[in-house]
């Protein structure tokens, strides 16, 4: 994702035009950059859902293992 930032706003500091595209105010590679950080995003989001889940069901193995029996 910082790297996608970094590039978005390098390619805004350009004085050179490297081509447009039709109907956006955006160059190709300021499209790349918003495409990785969407990108980059949705993989810290994944991630971070899986790892939640997991300490989800350590937590539940360990409360069910060593529950204080009568």
């Amino acid at each position: 994702m910082l790297y996608g930032t970094a590039r978005f706003c390098i390619e805004c500091l350009r004085g050179d035009s490297r081509g447009s595209i039709p109907f956006v105010a955006l160059s190709p590679a300021q499209l790349i950059s918003l495409a990785l950080i969407v990108l980059g995003g949705a993989a810290y989001a994944v991630h971070t859902i899986g790892e939640t889940r997991k300490r989800e069901r350590v937590l539940k193995f360990l409360s069910e293992r060593y529950k204080k029996r009568p």
